[in-house]
C-alpha cells in the first residue's frame, strides 16, 4: 500500500480557510433571523428571501447531517434549517472563546471544536400546559462539527453538537428541567 503524501501547511490553510467560509456563511443567516426575531414576533422576510436562504442552507448542509443540541435532541438537516429561518433562537450576545479546526489527513473532511458564550432564550413549549414561551438558554457551551468535502469541491456540514458547560449543581438542575420541550414543534415530529 502506497503511503499518502501529508498535505503542507499551506495546503491545510486554504481547507481551513474554505471550511470556515461554510460555517461564517451559516451563521451569517442564522444571525440574520436571530435580528429578524428580536425585532418582531416572528420572521417577516419575504417568502422569496426565505427561499433564497433555504436554498443556501440547504447547500451548505449534508443531506443526511445530524446535529444533537444541548438537550439531547436530534434534528435531520430539513428540522434544523427551519429552526434557523424561523428565528426559535434569540440572543443577545453570541462570543466565540475557542475554537480549532483540523483538516483530516485525506484532505476530504474536516472536524470543528469550539467554546462559545451566548446570552439569549429558545421558543419553548411546555409539557403540561401546552403554553408556549421563551426559556433562558445562556451559558457557555462546547461545539464540534463534522465536514466533508463534496466532488465538486464544495464543503457541507455533516455532523454538528453542541454541549452546555456545566453550572452550579443547583442551576443546572433547574436547567435541564423536564417540564418543557426545546421547540415548539418537538412533539408533533
Amino acid at each position: 500500500m502506497a503511503k499518502k503524501r501529508e498535505l503542507s501547511e499551506s495546503e491545510i490553510a486554504t481547507l481551513q480557510d474554505e471550511v470556515r467560509q461554510v460555517y461564517q456563511e451559516f451563521e451569517r443567516l442564522s444571525n440574520k433571523y436571530n435580528t429578524v426575531q428580536q425585532v418582531t414576533s416572528g420572521p417577516t422576510r419575504a417568502a422569496t428571501e426565505i427561499e433564497q436562504d433555504r436554498a443556501e442552507l440547504d447547500r451548505m448542509v449534508a443531506d443526511d447531517y445530524v446535529f444533537v443540541d444541548p438537550f439531547g435532541h436530534v434534528y435531520d438537516k430539513q428540522r434544523m434549517i427551519s429552526q434557523v429561518l424561523d428565528g426559535n433562537v434569540a440572543f443577545d450576545e453570541f462570543r466565540t472563546d475557542q475554537e480549532e479546526l483540523r483538516i483530516m489527513p485525506d484532505g476530504n473532511h474536516a472536524v470543528s471544536s469550539g467554546v462559545f458564550y451566548m446570552k439569549g432564550n429558545v421558543k419553548v413549549r411546555y409539557k403540561t400546559s401546552g403554553r408556549m414561551g421563551r426559556r433562558d438558554i445562556s451559558g457557555l457551551y462546547r461545539t464540534t462539527h463534522s465536514f466533508a468535502k463534496r466532488d465538486d469541491g464544495s464543503w457541507v456540514v455533516v455532523a454538528s453538537h453542541m454541549t452546555k458547560e456545566p453550572e452550579e449543581e443547583g442551576t443546572l438542575r433547574r436547567f435541564f428541567a423536564k417540564d418543557w420541550t426545546h421547540w415548539p414543534h418537538t412533539d408533533t415530529q
